[in-house]
């Protein structure tokens, strides 16, 4: 899945920008936009059509932006921005706007040309990537409904997973489905993995098994973990352990074990309490149930898979959307994962998925 950040609308997010301008003393904020690389997606409330590499857009301190475009770009008319349609004179106008301080320039940039130019001016530049990044943290309405849109598409993503999947089948023929599945629901964007149970003289842990060849058989457990992207590109991420037959006793331990974990950090998720003091809450809950938590992982998402909040000091504030991936082992010979998405709300975080927690097995979905 393209790890793009295509989705900024300029009119919401300049106030924001303003900020950053003010707290690092920057002249300007220079944005990459094109096809594969841009931080905005809407100009004066338009939608902007991206065909390619297109250039730079300058965010200034009370002034209006200026975008700086290549020829193949198609842009709303009558934004206001002042406009220059060669990147070849990107140098000329990046000196023009400096005022001696340096300027914050953001992420990757599709457009060689574009690049070369910020360099051949000589403006001195600082990375401000993490800084726009932390103005993603509190999400608005119309991002929270895309991303309770990409958890539905997942919910029935699964529910057609319990119908149709069945002993035999590969892992690879699985994750296309779920695939196909997600597309045809809506979904812009599907990503897809397995986990597996690996031991070795160092130990046992969960590792990332890209769907291949191998076989699900009966009694055999599939950890299936599924991140859809909305139309919007906004992105759910939700895991479950799906069984086929009736599962082995350190199996079902090892999925109780991380059902009650996450449910124990979404219980107590609110506004104000750090990421860190969650881990210990997991801890005690997958105890209960006489398994062992491998870890317990909470981090934004959005427009990409891992965005602010990060880091066990990070405190919870009302609007954040989370993921939330519980491990857990039992007895060395099982493991588990179980991971949904949140929104923090005025008092209490609310899971997006509707899926009930702990195992699930297909033939005790199927129709007779």
């Amino acid at each position: 899945m393209s790890r793009n950040l295509s989705l900024f609308e300029y009119d919401r997010r300049a106030t924001q920008w303003a900020a950053v301008l003010d707290q690092r003393d920057w002249t300007y904020l220079v944005l990459p936009i094109g096809r594969d690389d841009s931080w905005l997606s809407h100009v004066a409330g338009r939608p902007l059509h991206i065909e390619a590499h297109c250039g730079v857009v300058l965010v200034r301190r009370g002034l209006a932006p200026a975008l700086l475009v290549e020829p193949e770009a198609r842009w709303p008319e009558d934004t206001g921005w002042l406009t220059v349609e060669r990147v070849a004179d990107l140098a000329t106008t990046l000196r023009q706007f400096s005022d001696g301080r340096k300027a914050g320039i953001v992420g990757r940039f599709g457009s060689e040309l574009a690049l070369a130019a910020i360099q051949k001016s000589g403006v001195r530049t600082e990375d401000a990537t993490q800084d726009l990044l932390a103005t993603r943290e509190l999400k608005g309405d119309e991002e929270l409904h895309a991303c309770e849109h990409a958890a539905w598409i997942i919910d029935r993503c699964f529910e057609r997973l319990l119908h149709r999947v069945k002993p035999g089948d590969t892992a690879a023929h699985i994750a296309a489905a779920v695939h196909a599945d997600a597309l045809d629901i809506g979904a812009s964007a599907c990503e897809v993995l397995m986990f597996r149970w690996v031991t070795s003289a160092s130990g046992a842990r969960l590792a990332v098994d890209l769907p291949g060849d191998e076989v699900v058989h009966v009694g055999g457990t599939l950890l299936c973990s599924i991140r859809v992207a909305a139309a919007s590109g906004h992105s759910a991420l939700m895991a479950r352990p799906v069984v086929f037959g009736m599962p082995n006793e350190p199996i079902e331990r090892a999925a109780r074990g991380a059902g009650s974990a996450l449910a124990a950090i979404v219980r107590h998720a609110r506004p104000g309490v750090a990421i860190g003091s969650l881990e210990s809450i997991a801890t005690v809950a997958a105890e209960s149930e006489g398994a062992t938590l491998l870890s317990a992982r909470i981090h934004g998402i959005g427009l990409d898979t891992c965005e602010a909040p990060t880091g066990a000091g990070a405190l919870i504030q009302q609007g954040h959307i989370l993921v939330v991936e519980c491990a857990c082992s039992a007895d060395t010979m099982a493991a588990s994962l179980q991971a949904c998405t949140l929104i923090v709300e005025h008092e209490a975080a609310r899971r997006l998925d509707s899926m009930a927690l702990g195992l699930f097995a297909p033939e005790l979905h199927r129709p007779a």
